[in-house]
């Protein structure tokens, strides 16, 4: 005892066998080396004054390797309880020969008497391993594999929550812990406490910064997103979620319209995880405690451990663990109404503590995601609809469009668009729609649609159109005017009919309807002379113009042209 701090090499095989099998007492009660040690110590903290980030860890290695040194140990390391608050992790280390095993196991099970008292808050301190208690045999045990032969370990405490522990353990001989050196030791474990509590924090604050990054990124690639991208989003935000937090499952879920089940709308999964296949039902029977905690009381849902569940959620806790799932974080999504979503994340490889920080954040990512698939929902239902309605209206010829009269932009049916000279793609708006009216009726169709806005009656007009190819057709307009309100600018809504054909009809002499009509009945020409008391000649004369006028090319033509007129008595 009593060795120059600096010196970095493990004890001489001389003392090992002067010390080997026999307890050795370190001369801690010297006056000397009470003095060395307390130098040393004071040394140690005056480091950690004003110590910069990047420091910190090569500092605390440093201690830990001096104080080995110093104290003829050969192994002294920081265990921290991980960020997920479960799992023992060493995160600062020093041993005195080169591929010496770590003395503390990340598993609990190896050791459950030690991280049992840790967990606590207690310090752990022994020279013999006969020193432990009967329900320590576990430990002992690992103790005896290890070569473990002291140890001590303080905890390390924040605002008197139990972060960790410092450890020192001694392989090569028994080691009696002086009530000196156990002072000491203390000290510096509360330094070390909260110079690992400011990196922490410091951790957190970028943490949180980058989990409030990855919320702008995925509400960024929610504005204007097309409703068929929508669920590819949604599970590229899950998996990032899943990446963030360390997890193994993240997934939306929604409440079905009976109020029995939930079904999985989306998820992502970790590596090795087994899937749980989309659109399928989960009974709320699994999980009843949680559903009336989430679905009535609008309460989030977590546990870091399944034994953190209240007596009353005895099937929930069945199910979990029929599940696999070792920890859980369930939010209920609240966008009107009552609940319909909810975001859920798990871990099954190993317990995980959720920091209530997050929550509020999860929220909100939640009712973008939610918003954004009702949005997908609706736009594709109005869609179909307007599909359907497009069908429809096809079907009869009708041409249906919607004029905003704030900007005169116009949304028609690609019927209609196709009709008007207008590729199914472009764009179309009033004045470009009025580029294609007959010159004589331009006017008369602006006034209508002026009118209609003026008086909030319906407009109807009768116009003539000219068609690229030079043709023109006979357009009848019907709109019906909307005023502008908070939510929608004023506007008009209305279909277009081709009624050339009804024109050309009207244009007919009394003399080609009767004509016209006879043939629709069947007649021969012979028979329509007869009839009439004219001469073939007339009838084909009539026949002729009728169909030079209406565009027909043959007496069928002919015969449904007064049948879809109305014409005929058949």
């Amino acid at each position: 005892m009593g060795k120059d701090p600096e010196r970095d090499t493990p004890p001489s095989a001389k003392a090992r066998a002067r010390q080997a099998g026999a307890m050795t007492e370190h001369r801690h009660d010297s006056r000397e080396e009470s003095l060395g040690f307390e130098r040393l110590i004071s040394d140690l903290l005056s480091g950690f004054v004003s110590i910069l980030d990047s420091e910190t860890d090569p500092k605390i290695e440093d201690a830990l390797r001096r104080i080995c040194l110093y104290l003829e140990l050969d192994q002294g390391l920081i265990v921290h309880w991980g960020r997920d608050g479960a799992l023992p992790l060493p995160t600062h280390s020093w041993t005195a020969l080169a591929g010496m095993s770590v003395p503390v196991s990340p598993g609990t099970e190896v050791m459950p008497w030690v991280h049992g008292q840790a967990a606590l808050g207690r310090m752990i301190k022994f020279s013999r391993l006969e020193e432990l208690p009967e329900e320590a045999e576990r430990d002992k045990e690992f103790f005896r594999e290890s070569g473990q032969k002291s140890l001590i370990s303080l905890p390390l405490k924040n605002e008197g929550e139990v972060v960790g522990a410092l450890v020192f353990a001694s392989l090569h001989t028994e080691i009696l812990w002086s009530d000196e050196v156990v002072r000491r030791l203390k000290t510096l474990a509360d330094v070390f406490a909260g110079v690992l509590h400011r990196q922490e924090s410091k951790r957190q604050l970028k943490e949180r910064l980058r989990f409030e990054a990855l919320l702008f990124d995925v509400s960024a690639r929610f504005v204007n997103i097309p409703p068929e991208e929508v669920e590819r989003e949604i599970e590229q935000s899950l998996k990032q979620v899943l990446e963030f937090f360390r997890i193994d499952r993240c997934g939306l879920l929604k409440t079905m319209p009976d109020g029995k089940s939930w079904q999985v709308v989306l998820a992502a999964y970790a590596e090795g995880i087994p899937l749980v296949p989309e659109k399928t039902n989960l009974p709320l029977t699994l999980f009843p405690w949680a559903a009336g905690q989430l679905l009535h009381e609008r309460k989030v849902v977590y546990f870091k451990s399944i034994d953190e569940l209240p007596p009353a959620a005895h099937i929930d806790r069945q199910s979990y663990q029929a599940w696999g799932m070792k920890s859980a974080l369930t939010i209920p999504i609240l966008i009107g109404g009552p609940v319909t979503y909810v975001l859920t994340i798990g871990a099954i490889s190993h317990e995980r503590a959720w920091s209530e920080d997050y929550i509020p954040r999860l929220r909100l990512l939640g009712e973008v995601l939610v918003n954004a698939l009702e949005r997908a929902r609706i736009d594709t239902a109005l869609r179909e609809s307007e599909e359907r309605l497009s069908l429809a209206a096809d079907s009869a010829g009708a041409m249906l469009w919607h004029l905003r009269i704030d900007s005169g932009q116009i949304w028609a049916t690609e019927l209609a668009k196709k009709f008007f000279g207008f590729t199914p793609n472009s764009e179309m708006d009033f004045e470009g729609f009025l580029s294609v009216v007959h010159d004589e009726d331009r006017e008369k169709v602006r006034q209508t649609v002026q009118k209609a806005m003026l008086t909030g009656n319906d407009g109807s007009v009768e116009y003539r159109i000219v068609r690229p190819d030079g043709s023109i057709r006979w357009v009848q307009s019907r709109g019906r005017p909307y005023p502008a309100t908070m939510q929608e600018p004023a506007r008009m809504m209305g279909v277009s009919l081709d009624v050339t054909d009804r024109r050309q009809a009207e244009a007919l002499t009394p003399r080609q309807r009767e004509v016209l009509q006879l043939f629709a009945e069947g007649h021969s020409a012979k028979e329509i002379a007869t009839l009439l008391k004219i001469s073939m000649r007339t009838v084909e004369f009539h026949k002729y113009r009728m169909m030079t006028h209406l565009g027909l090319k043959s007496t069928a033509d002919i015969v449904r042209f007064a049948v879809k007129h109305g014409l005929s008595s058949q």
